[in-house]
């Protein structure tokens, strides 16, 4: 048989585990509909425009061949 304190304790952890999942239940739904109509709290912000932008490629590559900028004589035996 199980002492009433045991029970007591029992009981206060489940109701703090269901507390729990109904408070991250809620900030779910606030989350989702917030993603549904694109506002955000405190914020005109609205979702679904996109910008764009465009560039143009380089007419002539910046560089054409690599040349070394030193150059070396090559030693006997080699």
């Amino acid at each position: 048989m199980a002492s009433s304190r045991g029970k007591r304790i029992k009981m206060l952890a489940a109701a703090a585990i269901v507390g729990t999942f109904a408070a991250i239940g809620a900030a779910a739904a606030v989350a989702v509909s917030q993603q549904q109509t694109g506002t955000l709290i405190g914020g005109p912000m609205t979702v679904g425009q996109t910008a764009t932008t465009t560039t143009t490629a380089p007419v002539v590559p910046p560089i054409v061949k690599a040349t070394p900028v030193m150059t070396a004589t090559r030693p006997s035996g080699f």
